[in-house]
């Protein structure tokens, strides 16, 4: 069973690279690194926004935002 591994879940695997990730998440949508807290604690995140966090993580889309997380 492949359990997939939402953004959040990613970004708190990042244990030495996660403030880079967010920087670079911000630097890339323009958004204040408040903003991106909130859209992570709600995964809240438009289609263009998710395709270019999957650009920036090298994960798909479908890997980085499961309509269900299963655990």
């Amino acid at each position: 069973m492949l359990l997939k591994m939402s953004l959040k879940d990613y970004y708190k695997s990042e244990k030495t690279n996660y403030l880079r990730l967010r920087n670079a998440i911000c630097e890339r949508l323009g958004i204040s690194k408040e903003t991106f807290y909130i859209r992570l604690k709600l995964n809240n995140w438009s289609p263009i926004e998710k395709d270019a966090i999957s650009e920036i993580t090298g994960e798909s889309v479908d890997q980085l935002f499961p309509e269900t997380v299963e655990s």
